[in-house]
């Protein structure tokens, strides 16, 4: 079995892979195989190499080589450190690495979170290289890639970015890729969709030191439950997830009748309608002459003021005798003392 650890892409470390030399994976190796192409595919998958833009693994002369794609951000850290044969002789002929070119390229990465349908977080990095300019502007290519995949290549796709040569953003291409969650339980593949997006003009291709990139929003989340609501003038109900989303729940809906004083009273606060007052029509809430929505406040004239009067009675009455209970206990404490003098 042959572990490939510690190695690097871009400088960030890529997770340990293990690849079985032989025709069935007894070991539960990440793959396995019995010819140089087969270990030579291994390679392409696990450094993420986009064989359909530039690179690849191959082999000439009994030599090995892997050529990733362009941009420093790309640039694959790979020596004799990070290939480890742990199980079963090892090969009679050493196997000897070296590096003959580093990546280069103007190139920036970034990485950031998708969810799949389950709200299993998923890390995914970007990598954006230089790719060509012209008298009509310059041309950058993204690479997108994720550990999170299941199946081993850990490359999900590439795109273009086009720019003007004012630095504007004018267009992009190949912005869907999918993430297999093989064995997840979750929908599989999962697509990403890339928006760049520019209403702002945050995104631009002006020169300067150095170049950055980041994930501004996304419409993924992971598990939430509802917090707490709001209503609007207009009556939506909103819902407020822990999750941060937002959600719409419900609707207000206010009656209107031709004839208003035609209702009926049927106490506590209660109406009803009358042929006076014909039959309700329901309209959203600032619509078709219908009132406003005061969300989080209280109408008045929902309370009934003659209960409320009753109630208010029925306590001043009790307030009332308790203070008379109160005050004959302290004149008989008096008269108690005043008899013991």
């Amino acid at each position: 079995v042959i572990t490939v650890t510690g190695a690097t892409k871009g400088g960030a470390t890529l997770d340990d892979k293990t690849f079985e030399v032989g025709a069935t994976n007894t070991t539960g190796s990440d793959a396995n195989g019995t010819t140089m192409q087969d270990l030579m595919d291994f390679f392409e998958a696990i450094f993420g190499i986009d064989t359909g833009v530039s690179g690849g693994v191959t082999m000439a002369a009994g030599v090995v080589s892997i050529e990733g794609n362009s941009g420093t951000a790309n640039d694959i850290a790979f020596d004799d450190a990070n290939m480890v044969v742990n199980v079963g002789a090892s090969p009679t002929t050493p196997m000897v690495l070296s590096k003959t070119q580093t990546a280069d390229g103007e190139a920036v990465r970034t990485t950031f979170v998708a969810y799949d349908s389950l709200g299993t977080p998923l890390s995914v990095d970007m990598t954006i290289v230089l790719e060509q300019k012209s008298d009509t502007g310059t041309q950058w290519r993204f690479y997108v890639q994720s550990d999170d995949d299941t199946d081993l290549a850990r490359h999900l796709g590439s795109g273009l970015v086009n720019f003007d040569t004012n630095g504007a953003l004018v267009s992009s291409t190949d912005n869907t890729v999918s993430i297999n969650r093989d064995l997840t339980g979750a929908g599989t593949p999962q697509a990403i969709d890339i928006t760049f997006e520019d209403p702002f003009g945050s995104v631009t291709a002006l020169y300067d030191v150095r170049s950055q990139i980041s994930q501004l929003s996304q419409d993924g989340s992971p598990l939430g439950t509802l917090a707490d609501f709001s209503v609007g003038e207009s009556g939506v109900i909103t819902g407020i997830f822990t999750n941060g989303l937002l959600r719409n729940l419900g609707q207000v809906v206010l009656a209107k009748f031709a004839n208003d004083h035609g209702l009926l009273e049927i106490g506590n606060n209660l109406y009803q309608a009358s042929v006076n007052s014909g039959d309700a029509l329901a309209l959203t809430p600032g619509t078709g002459g219908a009132g406003t929505v005061l969300g989080r406040s209280l109408e008045l004239s929902n309370v009934d003021l003659a209960a409320e009067f009753v109630t208010l009675i029925n306590a001043s009455t009790g307030f009332s005798a308790n203070s008379r209970v109160l005050t004959t206990s302290e004149r008989l404490i008096q008269e108690l003392l005043a008899s013991t003098r």
